[in-house]
């Protein structure tokens, strides 16, 4: 298990996004993102990620790793997740591209999404890390307008007693 540090503080490429990580998705220049340490989450400091005005789109807080260590294992990332006003969706996700750079797993939660107003809840994506695998991308994302607080971010190695949240798949030609 390696847990996901917030308190390696702010980096200066990207003002308010945490050391190590990146606010990215389909429209990212709509949303934000900032520690919250007046928000304390079930395992100390959260990330706020939230819409700036009327949003459209989605923007997600993501990290990129290589699979090389991860490979014909199946992993977990997992977290709690605090909302205000979601509209649309959020929630975590994973993606596993191959060698050559197309998915071959992925998980968004979209069918299980966090919705609306609600307090702490603990959540999870579980992929199968396919033997071809080139990178893992995971994150927090938030689509649509509204507010997110992550927390307790954690990627781990699970055995296969974990059912996976998502099928690996070959995407069509």
């Amino acid at each position: 298990i390696f847990t996901l540090s917030f308190l390696g503080g702010i980096s200066k490429a990207a003002e308010r996004t945490p050391k190590g990580w990146t606010l990215q998705g389909a429209k990212p220049e709509a949303y934000a993102v900032q520690t919250d340490s007046a928000l304390k989450g079930p395992h100390g400091n959260s990330i706020l990620l939230y819409s700036k005005g009327d949003a459209s789109g989605s923007g997600t807080l993501m990290q990129a790793i290589k699979a090389d260590d991860y490979k014909g294992r199946r992993v977990r990332f997992s977290g709690h997740i605090k909302g205000q006003g979601v509209k649309s969706w959020a929630g975590l996700w994973m993606r596993v591209n191959d060698s050559e750079n197309r998915v071959t797993a992925f998980d968004n939660m979209e069918q299980r999404a966090f919705r609306g107003d609600g307090d702490w809840r603990k959540i999870q994506v579980v992929l199968d890390i396919p033997n071809n695998s080139g990178t893992i991308s995971f994150g927090a994302l938030l689509s649509g307008v509204g507010r997110i607080w992550v927390s307790g971010l954690a990627f781990e190695v699970v055995d296969e007693a974990v059912p996976v949240t998502a099928k690996s798949y070959v995407p069509e030609l």
